[in-house]
C-alpha cells in the first residue's frame, strides 16, 4: 500500500486530476443507475453525472471554466432532470470544486468562481421540491470552508515558494561574496609575489654586477656574493611556491562554491 502510494506521489498533479476524474465520472454513473430516474431519461441524467465530474481533469489549467461547467450541470440536472439533491456526487463534486475556485484562482477570478459556486448551490436548493432552512445554511457554509481551506493552502503555498527563493537568493549572495573575497585575495598574492620576484630579483641583479667587478680583484667577496645571490634565489623560489600553494587553494575554494549543490 505504501509503494502504491508512493508512486502515485510520484505521478504530475494532472495526471492525478485525470485518474480522479476518471473515478468520479464511474462512481456518479453507478449512482445515477442505483438510485433510479424516474421518469428523467436516464441518457440524459448520465450526462449530467459526466458534466459535474470530468471537469475535474482540467481544474488545475482551466479553474473557473470547470466550475462553470459543474454548477451548470448541477443546476440543469435539478431544473430540468430531477432533484439533485437526491444524489451524493453533485454535492461532492461542488465542496471539491469550492476548495479548487479558492486554491487555483487569483484576485477577482477567485471570487467570481465562490460566487458561481454559492449561487449554485441555492439554486439547486431553490429548485429542490422539499426544503428547510438548514438546506441553505449548511450547504452554502461547507462550500465557503471549503473555498477558505483552498485560499489557505495556496497562501501557505505561495509563502513557502517566497521563503525558498529568498534562501536561494541568500545563498548566491553568499557564494558571490566568497567569489570576490577569492578575487581580491588572488590580487593581494599577485602584487605580493609581484613585490618579492622584482626586490628578489634586483638584489641578485646587484650582487652579481658587483660580484663581476670584484672578480678579478678579490675572488673571496666575489665567491661571497654569489653565495648570497644562490640564497637569495632559493628564498624567493620558496616564497613563490607558498604564495602559488594558497592560490591554488583558493582556486579549490571558488570551484566548490561554483559547483551547485549535490541533491539530496
Amino acid at each position: 500500500m505504501s509503494r502504491l502510494w508512493r508512486r502515485a506521489r510520484m505521478t504530475s498533479p494532472l495526471a492525478r486530476d485525470r485518474v480522479v476524474a476518471v473515478l468520479l465520472f464511474a462512481a456518479a454513473q453507478i449512482e445515477v443507475l442505483s438510485t433510479g430516474h424516474g421518469d428523467a431519461p436516464l441518457a440524459a441524467l448520465m450526462l449530467a453525472a459526466a458534466g459535474y465530474t470530468l471537469p475535474f481533469a482540467f481544474r488545475r489549467e482551466r479553474t473557473l471554466a470547470a466550475v462553470c461547467v459543474v454548477i451548470a450541470s448541477v443546476v440543469a440536472e435539478s431544473a430540468l432532470l430531477t432533484d439533485a439533491t437526491r444524489y451524493f456526487l453533485p454535492f461532492l463534486s461542488a465542496m471539491l470544486f469550492s476548495y479548487s475556485a479558492g486554491a487555483y484562482l487569483e484576485g477577482r477570478r477567485a471570487y467570481a468562481g465562490l460566487a458561481v459556486m454559492v449561487g449554485g448551490i441555492l439554486t439547486v436548493t431553490i429548485l429542490s421540491p422539499s426544503q428547510i432552512l438548514g438546506d441553505y445554511i449548511f450547504p452554502t457554509s461547507f462550500g465557503a470552508i471549503g473555498w477558505l481551506a483552498g485560499r489557505a493552502v495556496r497562501t501557505r503555498t505561495r509563502l513557502t515558494e517566497e521563503l525558498h527563493e529568498a534562501a536561494l537568493r541568500e545563498q548566491e549572495a553568499h557564494e558571490l561574496q566568497a567569489l570576490r573575497a577569492a578575487s581580491d585575495e588572488r590580487r593581494r598574492l599577485a602584487r605580493e609575489m609581484h613585490d618579492v620576484v622584482a626586490h628578489s630579483v634586483s638584489v641578485m641583479v646587484v650582487q652579481a654586477g658587483g660580484a663581476r667587478r670584484i672578480l678579478g680583484r678579490d675572488p673571496e667577496r666575489a665567491v661571497a656574493a654569489a653565495a648570497q645571490i644562490e640564497r637569495t634565489g632559493r628564498e624567493a623560489l620558496a616564497e613563490m611556491r607558498r604564495l602559488l600553494g594558497v592560490l591554488h587553494r583558493d582556486e579549490e575554494l571558488e570551484h566548490g562554491a561554483r559547483r551547485p549543490p549535490a541533491r539530496p
